[in-house]
């Protein structure tokens, strides 16, 4: 029987969702008025590859996938690097990269508590991850000779 999400998991997918949204309408109405195309499609790509994040995780957490962790832990790395990036691209020096650690120190606030949980939800609810065997190396074995080809050299 597939296990039933806890109440979390439906809570941090509502707010994966609404971040998703939120980048969604990044994608569509960003603009930096015609004077920086790079930038307006550095923003609404990096945006995309958020709400695409946002998508899967959210599946993840409101269908109890066994998923649900790495997908939120990756939304989490994804926002973190997006906020670095874009701050010191809109910045134009590292001094960005300050301002951005100050936002990320304030949203880890609430996004580590929720990694954590959806962590700890889904060890309980599938086990913990067993590493799989590594697959076999193949044999390597000379191809039969044809008939009336020469024989193989001794070395």
């Amino acid at each position: 029987m597939k296990p039933r999400a806890p109440f979390g998991f439906y809570f941090a997918g509502l707010f994966a969702g609404l971040f998703g949204t939120a980048m969604l309408a990044v994608v569509i109405v960003a603009d930096a008025g015609g004077a920086d195309l790079w930038g307006t499609l550095f923003l609404r790509t990096g945006a995309a590859a958020l709400a695409a994040l946002s998508g899967v995780a959210v599946e993840a957490l409101l269908f109890a996938r066994r998923w649900a962790y790495p997908a939120t832990l990756a939304l989490a790395l994804g926002y973190a690097a997006g906020v670095m990036a874009f701050s010191v691209y809109a910045s134009g020096s590292i001094l960005g990269l300050f301002a951005a650690l100050i936002v990320l120190i304030v949203s880890a606030l609430v996004v580590l508590p929720v990694v954590f949980f959806v962590r700890d939800a889904s060890i309980s609810l599938f086990g913990i991850p067993r590493p799989r065997p590594a697959a076999p190396q193949p044999v390597m074995r000379p191809a039969p000779a044809r008939p009336g080809s020469p024989p193989a050299p001794w070395w």
